[in-house]
């Protein structure tokens, strides 16, 4: 009786012990353009090679200030805050399209990378032509894909069955407003794309693909959001707003590897 009591004091020590380690706090950042200043380039605003080239201004399609397309190719980007990249990561925004750069190649995406040139670092998401496409760089070329530099898959269509190679490419909704999110579960090996209207509700099946082991090792050195234009100007993606990243920690990992612990101790000292 006396080791078995010992035994229920060690455990309840322990997870006590857990409860009172400090959580770590989920992690926001949003990028509205909103400024100040309330107009310019997005270079006043603390991103990297965008000047001269996007413009903010109030959003002919989307509401208050926006990111509108630019006149050449570019890509730029801004440092996130430190400690964003953690074991799950919801990176989203506000999108005005008219199309899927169906015509002569080209693209327009949002997304993450480690604030280098094209395109090792990027993970993406967007309208965009794919090479790989039928009647690519014309018509049957465009459509919705997810660029994974990370992982070194690099073009994947975006389909209507739920992962790559599942049904029928995703070919979006001609011109719209979108909330486009893309989710990265470093527990689950994990990346997933929703797709939905500007108010919330779906237009293509979550799809999902695995985040490989390259990826997850490139993944810790993503420090910044992207943005992506190219090759066709103003191109399909229009206006973006609202990119926003919410970085959530596993909340229970800790607390259940020690409550598991202690029922094996526990057990141990039952039948010991």
């Amino acid at each position: 009786m006396i080791r078995f009591n010992l035994c229920v004091s060690v455990v309840a020590g322990a997870i006590l012990l857990a409860v009172a380690l400090p959580a770590q706090a989920a992690l926001s950042f949003l990028e509205d353009f909103e400024g100040p200043p309330a107009t310019g380039e997005l270079d006043v605003l603390g991103w990297v090679n965008g000047s001269g080239s996007v413009g903010r201004t109030a959003g002919g399609t989307l509401p208050t200030i926006v990111a509108v397309a630019p006149a050449q190719n570019i890509s730029p980007t801004k440092v996130l805050p430190a400690g964003m990249v953690d074991d799950l990561m919801v990176i989203s925004a506000d999108m005005y399209i008219t199309g899927i750069y169906d015509t002569n190649g080209g693209d327009g995406v949002f997304g993450i990378s480690d604030g280098t040139a094209c395109c090792a670092s990027w993970l993406t998401i967007g309208p965009h032509a794919n090479p790989a496409n039928p009647g690519y760089p014309g018509p049957g070329g465009g459509g919705w894909v997810l660029f994974d530099g990370l992982g070194g898959t690099y073009r994947n269509n975006i389909t209507d069955g739920g992962g790559p190679g599942l049904g029928s490419r995703f070919l979006g909704i001609g011109s719209g407003e979108l909330k486009v999110t893309m989710t990265i579960d470093q527990i689950a090996d994990t990346v997933s794309v929703d797709i939905a209207d500007i108010g919330g509700s779906s237009i293509n099946p979550t799809w999902t693909m695995p985040l490989n082991a390259t990826a997850k090792t490139s993944l810790q050195s993503v420090n910044s959001i992207l943005l992506q234009w190219s090759d066709v100007h103003p191109g399909d993606l229009k206006e973006i707003d609202n990119i926003s990243v919410e970085s959530i920690p596993e909340p229970n990992s800790m607390l259940l590897f020690v409550v598991a612990l202690g029922v094996m101790i526990v057990k141990r000292c039952r039948f010991s």
